[in-house]
């Protein structure tokens, strides 16, 4: 039996048109991966963590952080920055460029400890700072220096002590965070929403909300901070 000539471009292009009409599988959604849930998570409630800081406390690999990592950004759900030798990663829409060098110096532990004796003892001299924080004073020179040239301490001369306080910027930080908060949860549900996670707000109570998320039949929740400055000094008290 002959065959004739163009059936087999026929049937192929037959194939394609069908192929064509078939509708597409939903993508799926980035935050569908409970270690990428995990992920975004902690970085909502420590904004700008350092990457092995972040492996530390979630006790999870380098290179496992990094694909998951990759995975967030390409979704729009975290950028990545550079300061120094640091690689630091933050939530898109939660924190501005005006917040990440700050951010980051309070997620190092140093800097961390230092800002945290003088926010809630003010008044504090160098040595004192190096006593309680239980560091060289060399270190708390260090960290001291990266606070005050980020307007986050002052000081004033008292005798022969220089002593430490909060400066005035902190409560201008925290007041544009609150601004934002409601911004940053509405788009974060409407994006969550648009990937078909159906998320919903089970609890809200600044600095933080909980949010139900579904997926093709699992359940979960994220515990989602929304103002960093109020999430970060929180969790120095």
């Amino acid at each position: 039996m002959t065959r004739k000539r163009g059936l087999g471009k026929a049937f192929e292009s037959a194939l394609q048109k069908k192929e064509e009409r078939r509708p597409g599988k939903r993508a799926r959604s980035i935050l569908s991966n409970p270690t990428r849930q995990q992920i975004y998570e902690y970085l909502t409630l420590h904004p700008c963590a350092y990457l092995s800081l972040i492996s530390k406390d979630m006790l999870t690999s380098i290179h496992t952080l990094e694909w998951h990592l990759k995975k967030l950004q390409e979704g729009g759900y975290v950028r990545e920055d550079r300061i120094g030798g640091y690689r630091i990663y933050f939530p898109v829409n939660l924190v501005e460029s005006e917040d990440i060098h700050p951010l980051h110096l309070l997620n190092r532990e140093n800097h961390r400890l230092i800002f945290s004796c003088i926010m809630y003892h003010p008044g504090m001299s160098m040595k004192d700072c190096a006593s309680t924080c239980d560091i060289s004073v060399s270190s708390a020179v260090t960290a001291i220096s990266d606070l005050k040239a980020d307007n986050l301490i002052t000081s004033v001369e008292d005798g022969r002590f220089r002593r430490f306080f909060p400066s005035d910027r902190i409560q201008g930080l925290i007041e544009r965070s609150d601004a934002r908060e409601e911004a940053f949860l509405k788009w974060l549900l409407e994006k969550m929403a648009a990937e078909g996670l159906e998320p919903e707000t089970v609890k809200k109570e600044t600095p933080i909300a909980i949010i139900s998320v579904k997926y093709r039949g699992a359940a979960g929740s994220l515990t989602v901070g929304l103002n960093p400055w109020r999430t970060v000094l929180k969790s120095l008290s």
